[in-house]
């Protein structure tokens, strides 16, 4: 999103993935959850003058997917996250 102020944002993020049925298929289905924590890391502007600061913050983003394997090196992957 633009505006007429410029701020920079920088997320940092580790995330773990773990597969619901391990290293099988089920029907050709692998369904998977995902977390995942980071850094939220915000830059000042000198041009705000209603006081408010992005400042530093935690995030954390679950997850579910799965991947429907269509050969034995080539699957879709259908993702949903969500950051806090």
């Amino acid at each position: 999103v633009s505006g007429p102020v410029k701020q920079s944002v920088v997320l940092v993020e580790a995330a773990m993935e773990f597969n619901l049925t391990g290293a099988k298929t089920w029907h050709h289905l692998a369904p998977y959850v995902t977390g995942g924590l980071g850094y939220d890391l915000g830059s000042s502007t000198k041009s705000d003058t209603s006081g408010y600061t992005f400042g530093n913050r935690f995030s954390i983003s679950p997850g579910v997917g799965v991947r429907a394997f269509l050969a034995n090196r080539l699957h879709l992957r259908l993702a949903a996250r969500r950051h806090f």
